[in-house]
Order: structure tokens, then C-alpha cells, then sequence
């Protein structure tokens, strides 16, 4: 090559002088650049799984945000990774739970192999700690409909859970659907389970809100 043609003095004054040096820098922001542009589109590993840092739940919609994302334990097993998707991040559960705008909740499993039966119980339980008995009473149709949608899970198996904004809650099961809830305040009532005073798991509560 033609750079190994020239001398050694003459490639330690390019490297010292200040084009080169003016060179160096911009090839490195660049390389900077590139590398956090790919991580940013990679999104964030968890348990193996990687989660985007945007998702857009309806193709005429803005994209939503990856809020934060934790793994469910129970009794120190893991049972699957929680992604909290809205428009803008938030910090505040309130918040959270009464933002206006689609929103989405992905459960990305990690343990071997959940049954419908069991699935439902979490579910009941869930909504049990944290509706009051009258609005158990005024959800409690969706509330069936929804926890009757389920079949048993298998560790790799993903759920998504989408507000499509004024237009109920969709659920799907590796992308195929599995039902839908027609009520656009379902939503606010389902948040409670991870976002409420009594969530299914504290610590995947604050991280969910980023904590």
C-alpha cells in the first residue's frame, strides 16, 4: 500500500499533527455513534429475551416507549419477564395506570410450564387484591372473559396485553390472538396487578416504573 511507502518520521508527524488528529476524533464519534444507535435498537436483555425499547401496538398510532421491564418471582423462581410499554415514561404508578393513549404489557415466560387452571387462579387473585368488591362487581364480566382466554404457557411462550386507546384491551399469544375486551377502562383495572397496592410482585412493580 501506498501508506507503507512513507517514512517514519513522515507517519509520526501525521499522527501527531493536527488534521490528523482532527481525523482521529471524528472517526471515533462516529464509531461511538454507530455502537450506541445499535444499542438503542437492540433494546434490553433480560433473562435472555430481548425487549425493544419501542413497540407501536397499532400501525397508525405513535410508538410507545419501553417504561421498565423486571422479572415475576414466586418463591425465588422466575416465572417471567414483565415489559411495561406507554407513551411517555413515568416513574409514578398512579400515572401509569391513568395515562391516556394505547398502552401494552409483555410477559415473556421463563418457567418451564404454567397450566391454564393455575394461570387463572393468578389471575383472580390479582384483580381480588387490588379491586375494591364494587368494582369487582362492575368488572366482573371482563374480568371472566379475560382469565378464560389463557391456555397453559410454556417457558418462551409471549403474551402481549395492548390498550388500543378508546378501543378495549387485544391479548395475544405469540403473536395469535386470543381474544379481546371491549371496554376501554379494562385497562386501568388490569395495570393494578403490577402497579397496584397490593402487585403481584414489588420489586417487578419498581421495575416497571424504572426503579
Amino acid at each position: 500500500m501506498i501508506a507503507n511507502r512513507f517514512s517514519p518520521e513522515f507517519k509520526r508527524f501525521l499522527r501527531f499533527s493536527p488534521v490528523y488528529s482532527c481525523q482521529m476524533r471524528l472517526f471515533l464519534g462516529l464509531g461511538l455513534l454507530i455502537i450506541l444507535v445499535s444499542l438503542s435498537a437492540s433494546g434490553r436483555e433480560i433473562a435472555g429475551f430481548n425487549l425493544p425499547e419501542s413497540v407501536q401496538v397499532d400501525d397508525t398510532h405513535a410508538p410507545l416507549v419501553l417504561n421498565g421491564a423486571g422479572i415475576r418471582r414466586k418463591f425465588f423462581f422466575p416465572v417471567y419477564v414483565g415489559a411495561l410499554y406507554l407513551p411517555n415514561k413515568t416513574t409514578d404508578a398512579k400515572e401509569a395506570i391513568a395515562m391516556m393513549g394505547d398502552k401494552r404489557v409483555t410477559m415473556r415466560f421463563i418457567h418451564s410450564e404454567i397450566p391454564a387452571r393455575k394461570l387463572a387462579t393468578a389471575w383472580r387473585e390479582g384483580f381480588a387484591d387490588n379491586l375494591s368488591t364494587d368494582e369487582m362487581r362492575r368488572f366482573n364480566a371482563s374480568i371472566v372473559k379475560f382469565w378464560s382466554m389463557f391456555p397453559g404457557v410454556r417457558k418462551g411462550d409471549e403474551i402481549d396485553i395492548d390498550q388500543l386507546a378508546d378501543k378495549g384491551v387485544g391479548v395475544t399469544l405469540n403473536g395469535k390472538p386470543l381474544g379481546r375486551i371491549d371496554d376501554p377502562a379494562f385497562m386501568s383495572v388490569l395495570l393494578r396487578i403490577w402497579l397496584g397496592k397490593e402487585p403481584a410482585s414489588n420489586r417487578l412493580k419498581r421495575d416497571m416504573l424504572g426503579g
